[in-house]
């Protein structure tokens, strides 16, 4: 899983947004609410915790 930081662009509008993607290629299909392509400012390596049971605690472990 990837966290991308994201920025329109169209200069006018630079909205900036993040996104949570299992590929880098879902990108593409992205878009602004102002109808522009956005742009990958930065990526960073995520992975997901996924919570278990054990005996009366919760912990939580990369999954």
């Amino acid at each position: 899983m990837f966290l991308v930081t994201l920025i329109c662009s169209d200069e006018a509008c630079a909205e900036e947004a993040e996104a949570v993607v299992r590929d880098l290629g879902e990108l593409e299909r992205l878009a602004c609410a102002c109808g522009c392509t956005l742009q990958a400012l930065e990526v960073d390596a995520w992975v997901a915790a996924a919570p278990v049971a054990r005996r009366g605690a919760l912990a939580l472990v990369a999954a």
